[in-house]
């Protein structure tokens, strides 16, 4: 759904009028199950990581219209048709074992770990993110698939690596994508133009962030700070909104994750 906080906050902080709700209650079920494509199969798209990736790495992304499914290994990036991953589950096992090998029809090398990879909305691009030194690697999708090897463009991030990189869900906003750094800065990276936009201080929209997320529309988003207030704005960095951590929580417990 679409954002709707409104007022609910000011923009001067302070809790104003919001009251604590009571406790979620807990539930539990017995009903949740998810349906395997071939019983205990597994397939293995990359090469293994060791050590593992980072804790907040995003290493798997799909374009659903064109079928195409994208993954970061310790070493490349694979980039294969959804059908023939698929068709590889009911591929013969090796032995005793329950994972496929797999096969994909591109190879990227790659000389640095990746820590966050993902499509635009709109899957003209794929963009990538190195685990040490941030930076954005842009590769256009259509030169890929035609055995591109070079990104289209890249926009560096002063050294800093990435703790989120979330594309705007709109394919026809496809160029925008937020970018939060290790270090909770929040930058809203624009394909088109090849570089971050400027918001009313500058490229960096927001300090100590720690995750963000967007209205299903794309025309707004919000960001949690390290604080456990939240901020309702625009991708140009313009507050609409702060709602206020809630009165029972410390400032020591923030959210990590949200969505909308």
């Amino acid at each position: 759904m679409a954002f709707s906080f409104g007022n609910v906050g000011n923009t001067g902080g302070g809790l104003g009028g919001v009251s604590q709700g009571p406790d979620l209650g807990l539930i539990q079920t017995e009903a949740l199950g998810f349906l395997s494509l071939a019983g205990d199969a597994k397939l293995r798209l990359t090469s293994q990581w060791s050590p593992p990736p980072a804790e907040n790495a995003s290493l798997l992304s799909i374009a659903s219209r064109q079928g195409l499914v994208a993954a970061a290994g310790p070493d490349a990036v694979v980039l294969a048709s959804t059908e023939a991953v698929r068709k590889a589950f009911d591929s013969p096992k090796d032995g005793d074992s329950d994972i496929r090998a797999f096969q994909p029809q591109l190879k990227l090398p790659l000389p640095i770990r990746i820590c966050q990879l993902a499509f635009t909305a709109d899957e003209t691009y794929l963009i990538l993110a190195a685990e040490q030194g941030g930076g954005l690697a842009v590769y256009e999708v259509q030169a890929l698939q035609q055995g591109a090897t070079q990104p289209a463009f890249e926009i560096p991030t002063n050294g800093e690596s990435l703790r989120a990189l979330v594309p705007n869900p709109r394919p026809e906003k496809g160029e925008l994508c937020a970018v939060v750094t290790n270090e909770g800065k929040l930058l809203m990276a624009n394909m088109k133009e090849r570089n971050f936009i400027p918001g009313p201080n500058g490229q960096i929209l927001k300090d100590q962030v720690s995750c963000v997320a967007w209205s299903n529309k794309g025309k707004q988003l919000v960001a949690g700070l390290g604080d456990g207030t939240i901020l309702q704005m625009t991708p140009e960095g313009a507050i609409k909104a702060e709602i206020p951590r809630p009165p029972g929580l410390t400032a020591a417990y923030f959210g990590e994750s949200y969505s909308c």
